[in-house]
């Protein structure tokens, strides 16, 4: 089995996938030879049905320049599910019958119904990826779900289901220990304030949105 069978079956993670992708250049030309060469320049191409011609063409046919304009290889589950996703497409485009592990899509949907739009954002975005993590080692989705949002409930501090509603994506502050607790918010015009409060040092912050 091949490395990049080894990540899209799940033998080998995705972390040490990227390490190879970075410093292998035998796997970046393995990678770059699975677009297949009648399908350069060649938009009515079988494999353009399943993948976007123009970012291919954008990219000059080149995988690895696709990969580095798509994802950040950051580790974060969304960012793992775009390098999964689509090597697999490619991937099985020649190699059909390869069975490929689903873990990625598990857990970004996961991470999709903790969130709820609401509890995320740059700065607690790896509060709420270690909470999903932690709720995968449970069997049933059920049981996944319910453990995540019990941690989200208990790690951003909510009381009575009291949540900002964001207008322009989630900016949940950062505290010094947790997640700040959403306090109120409060409009003026088109200007939005979401007012929060860290329960370790009692510092106050203002997130500004805008309609």
């Amino acid at each position: 089995m091949n490395i990049i069978e080894q990540m899209l079956t799940g033998e080998m993670e995705m972390k040490n996938f990227i390490k190879l992708l970075h410093t292998d250049t035998n796997l970046q030309n393995e990678i770059r030879a699975l677009v297949p060469a009648d399908a350069i320049h060649n938009e009515s191409h079988a494999l353009w049905k399943k993948i976007a011609y123009p970012t291919f063409q954008k990219h000059n046919f080149d995988l690895i320049s696709v990969l580095s304009w798509i994802c950040k290889f950051d580790g974060t589950m969304g960012d793992n599910l775009n390098i999964w996703s689509t090597l697999k497409t490619v991937y099985k485009y020649s190699h059909p019958d390869l069975i490929c592990t689903n873990k990625y899509e598990e857990a970004f949907n996961l991470y999709l119904d903790v969130i709820q739009d609401c509890y995320d954002g740059p700065e607690v975005e790896h509060i709420v990826e270690a909470i999903v993590q932690n709720a995968l080692q449970y069997k049933t989705k059920k049981m996944r779900i319910e453990t995540a949002k019990k941690d989200v409930c208990e790690a951003f501090h909510l009381e009575d289901r009291k949540r900002p509603y964001w207008i322009q994506g989630p900016e949940w502050p950062m505290g010094i220990l947790s997640p700040m607790k959403f306090v109120s918010r409060k409009r003026i015009g088109e200007l939005v304030q979401y007012y929060f409060i860290d329960v370790n040092s009692g510092a106050n912050r203002i997130v500004e949105q805008f309609y």
